[in-house]
């Protein structure tokens, strides 16, 4: 019998009721047919809940003054009924077929997560090399490039936000997304999903178009006090958190990090080292508190 499972499509969104028209639009266009759309909208204003209301089969769910991403994912995990759950963002545009490579992905069983190719208007590179594609290095660093060319699915460490998809019941087991990760939640809950026995697989078949959108609450400005804070606290708190507390993550993020901005921060070099290095010991204290208390139950 082919495998046909329903599949949960989970679209977060905030004020960005033009995005989310259409990325419905290019939804409606795939022609799998056991799917269903379940929207969590933190918008201000009733526009996305107004353009929602014209797909009558869309679950829609308000979340009133939502300002973080894992939370709002996990009440669309807690709203859906599919065996697979799919997360994008409201301005990501899937391409044809999208839906038929997440099943595919998921024929064998001992995949639990299956990512696809993310064409990002903000990006001008590319590679075709998969050994670079979502790869968390021993030394804790990472490699995107999930804009790649590639003739068949291939084994990764873990897949981009906006284009990713797990095993509903996994998701359920491992209690959500942690909400400390407004940013890098798609590589914590890949590292969890990995480190109870599940493997990660990118679909290049699984394609879509990222626009982009600004972002309302946290600046893609890496020179930024509170981003640069932020990406430091959630690199280390996921890294120590999952992966344990090794030398060559301290070295990385108290040596090579510093390094890296001593180098290249050209006028910020003095507050972009506070922010970092006040990050890197928040992101230690987080994850040593998890491992003394247990990760506990998100959803």
């Amino acid at each position: 019998m082919e495998y046909k499972p329903l599949v949960s499509v989970i679209i977060v969104t905030r004020n960005r009721h033009r995005y989310l028209k259409e990325c419905l639009r290019h939804l409606m266009m795939q022609d799998y047919g056991n799917f269903e759309i379940v929207v969590v909208d933190s918008s201000t204003n009733e526009q996305s809940k107004e353009i929602t209301s014209k797909y009558p089969g869309v679950k829609y769910t308000r979340f009133y003054n939502g300002k973080n991403m894992a939370v709002s994912r996990n009440i669309g995990i807690n709203n859906a009924r599919g065996e697979i759950a799919v997360f994008i963002d409201d301005d990501c545009y899937v391409q044809g077929g999208w839906l038929n490579a997440i099943v595919e992905g998921f024929s064998n069983e001992t995949i639990g997560g299956v990512g696809g190719r993310v064409i990002d208007e903000s990006q001008t590179y590319y590679t075709a090399d998969t050994s670079k594609v979502g790869r968390i290095y021993p030394s804790g660093m990472l490699s995107g490039f999930h804009d790649y060319t590639a003739d068949k699915p291939f084994f990764v460490d873990y897949i981009a936000g906006g284009n990713m998809a797990f095993r509903r019941d996994i998701l359920t087991k491992l209690g959500g997304f942690d909400p400390v990760f407004r940013v890098w939640n798609d590589v914590d809950i890949s590292m969890r999903v990995r480190n109870v026995g599940y493997a990660i697989v990118s679909n290049p078949r699984m394609s879509l178009e990222h626009k982009t959108a600004k972002r309302e609450f946290i600046k893609r400005d890496r020179t930024n006090f509170s981003s640069q804070c932020l990406y430091n606290r959630n690199h280390a708190y996921c890294m120590f958190k999952n992966g344990g507390f090794r030398f060559a993550y301290f070295k990385t993020l108290f040596y090579w990090k510093v390094l890296d901005t001593l180098r290249n921060a050209k006028n910020k070099k003095a507050i972009l080292l506070i922010a970092q290095l006040c990050g890197v010991v928040m992101g230690i204290a987080l994850a040593v508190r998890v491992k003394i208390v247990g990760e506990g139950n998100h959803l």
